[in-house]
């Protein structure tokens, strides 16, 4: 089945995952260390709503959702958290999901439970959940 996010019951996929041999990972709140679960979610079905763009993965969207975050930045990712700069987006979100947790995400939906470490993430949530 589809991992759910959190304890709420939705049907929208993390955006906190990371892929590692075509099979997605996450960390709980309550732990840190990966749980695996299985892929059931290929194709190009992850939709980035301000570009029209799509991918295989979440972790994948996720990624490109942090390169618009910093276009126009002459390339560099800077953390939202702890503000280390990186050179390459996929290095952020790997940094993202090693050294911060749900409780370090700045963007709150305003619709639902949701949380966010970029705007664009936010905006592309909104877009795909609560537009009618």
């Amino acid at each position: 089945s589809i991992h759910k996010v959190s304890s709420f019951n939705f049907t929208n996929l993390c955006f906190f995952c990371v892929e590692l041999d075509g099979r997605y990972t996450s960390t709980s709140t309550s732990s840190r260390s990966p749980r695996r679960v299985g892929n059931t979610n290929e194709g190009l079905n992850h939709e980035c709503k301000l570009c029209n763009q799509t991918f295989d993965s979440p972790a994948k969207l996720q990624c490109h959702l942090i390169e618009h975050s910093f276009e126009g930045m002459g390339g560099t990712f800077k953390c939202p958290v702890c503000f280390t700069v990186f050179v390459q987006a996929n290095k952020l979100q790997q940094h993202i999901f090693s050294a911060h947790g749900q409780e370090d995400k700045i963007y709150d939906c305003t619709q639902c439970p949701q949380k966010f470490f970029f705007q664009t993430e936010l905006q592309n949530h909104t877009m795909t959940q609560h537009s009618s």
